[in-house]
Order: C-alpha cells, then sequence, then structure tokens
C-alpha cells in the first residue's frame, strides 16, 4: 500500500498541472523559392528564422493586407561576422524605412544570426502585440500576407534579388 501510495505521488509531482497555460505552440515551417521560414507562437511573441541562399541581407514582412504599403519588415544580416537586424516599414513600393526614423520604437528582437557560403540565417522575436502604427497586432490562428526577399549585398538600401510573398496562418 506505501509503494503505491509512493509511486502515485511521485507521478503527480512529475506531471505539470492540468489548468497550467501552454505559452508555445509547435514550429511551423514555409519554404518558397529557395527561402524557409519557421515560426512559432512564444508567449507574447513570434520566434522566427529564417533562412536563405545568400550572403547578403535576407528579409520577411507581415501585413494584414496583401499589399507591399503597411508592411512591418524585418531585415536581416551578418555583416562582418556580426548578425544585424532592421525593424522596417514599407511606407510605399520601392520606400521601406526603419520603424525608429519614422517615430517609433524598434521592437523585433534578435536572437542570432549565421552566415555560412551561400546561407544567411538569422533568427529574432516579434511581439504579438502592436507597439505602434508600424507594427501588427498578429494572433495565432490569423491568416497574414508574408513578404520573402533576399539580396546578394548585406546593405539593406540595396534592391533584392528574389522577391514574393504567400498567405501564412500563425
Amino acid at each position: 500500500m506505501k509503494f503505491s501510495h509512493i509511486a502515485c505521488c511521485s507521478l503527480l509531482v512529475l506531471l505539470p498541472p492540468a489548468c497550467e497555460a501552454q505559452t508555445t505552440t509547435a514550429m511551423n515551417q514555409i519554404v518558397k523559392n529557395g527561402m524557409s521560414v519557421n515560426w512559432q507562437i512564444e508567449g507574447g511573441h513570434v520566434r522566427v528564422v529564417v533562412t536563405a541562399p545568400t550572403s547578403g541581407w535576407i528579409a520577411i514582412g507581415f501585413n494584414t493586407t496583401d499589399e507591399l504599403a503597411g508592411t512591418n519588415l524585418i531585415m536581416g544580416c551578418v555583416a562582418e561576422g556580426k548578425a544585424v537586424l532592421s525593424d522596417r516599414y514599407i511606407v510605399a513600393p520601392g520606400d521601406h524605412r526603419s520603424v525608429k526614423e519614422l517615430g517609433g520604437a524598434p521592437v523585433a528582437r534578435l536572437l542570432s544570426g549565421s552566415e555560412e557560403i551561400a546561407s544567411t540565417r538569422i533568427e529574432f522575436l516579434l511581439p504579438l502585440r502592436a507597439s505602434d502604427r508600424w507594427h501588427h497586432n498578429l494572433q495565432a490562428g490569423n491568416t497574414y500576407t508574408l513578404l520573402l526577399a533576399f539580396s546578394q549585398e548585406d546593405d539593406f538600401a540595396h534592391h533584392s534579388m528574389m522577391r514574393t510573398s504567400t498567405a501564412i496562418t500563425l
């Protein structure tokens, strides 16, 4: 009797509480035109891992419409061995600016970045709740237009060599 009581109590200690809120979802993935985007919801953020077949910048953007204007664009590169991330906003096609330059606060947080001979990988966190008009409220289960792009150069002003978009559900 004591053994089964002890074993039962031990199992209860090891199991998570039934009412504990789950804050992490499974990793999702989309691959298009050589780019791979993996994402998952973690608490109040979406964790994003982007890879592309380039040694230049890579970018993804989130929008609630299929227009370029209004897209929150996150650009990253690895320059001189150091990962760089820029939280941007597309004002009009061909005109993207840093959120800071527009008067907002950058909220995308770089986690890591690496570059191999012909591949760049950037990982970052983006809050689900918008902090200003240059960001979008993001919610698990909702569909967004995802802009994908990359360049041969690290300079964020340099044109893309590939740009496409697709619909994703967070």
